[in-house]
């Protein structure tokens, strides 16, 4: 058996971190990675390890296709993620969310090469007949695409119209 390496825990609430004192007392060897908390982390007597976490901690599509590709890289034989029973096979699900991201921002591109558009005028583009419940979900989805395309310099804001800049 592979001896655990690393315990990539997403954030300190309790059933994403709980488990780590446990993990680490079993395999000390293994490194605990978390962003930090000081307010809760001291709840799990474990040695954290502190991972990068984007300026304003706001959801980053960039970030997270990048830590996508990272933990592709790495060709772990099995997750275990937090929620969930372990992934036995996960090369093809990381490169399916990778895919699956990649599309939807296709997608919002060519919106926006259709005209400009405020950005709930752009979730009603990209997300035809969408429930009514789902809207805010697909409404922070388009903004972390559109702030990434900004930041790279494919599309830009005037006022409340977002625009393409790259054709």
């Amino acid at each position: 058996m592979t001896p655990l390496a690393r315990v990539l825990v997403t954030h300190g609430h309790v059933d994403h971190a709980g488990g780590a004192a446990a993990v680490a007392a079993r395999m000390p060897d293994a490194r605990c990675l978390k962003m930090p908390w000081p307010e809760r982390d001291h709840r799990w007597p474990v040695p954290w390890d502190t991972v990068y976490i984007p300026a304003g901690l706001q959801g980053d599509l960039a970030a997270y296709l990048d830590s996508l590709a990272r933990v592709l890289a790495l060709d772990p034989a099995r997750i275990l993620p937090a929620h969930g029973p372990a992934i036995e096979d996960p090369a093809p699900l990381l490169r399916g969310y990778i895919a699956h991201r990649l599309e939807r921002e296709a997608q919002i591109v060519e919106t926006l090469r259709r005209g400009g558009a405020p950005l709930d005028a752009l979730v009603s583009r990209v997300y035809r007949g969408l429930r009514a419940d789902l809207v805010p979900s697909a409404r922070e989805t388009v903004a972390a695409h559109l702030a990434k395309l900004e930041r790279e310099g494919r599309a830009a804001r005037r006022g409340d119209t977002w625009t393409i800049m790259d054709g």
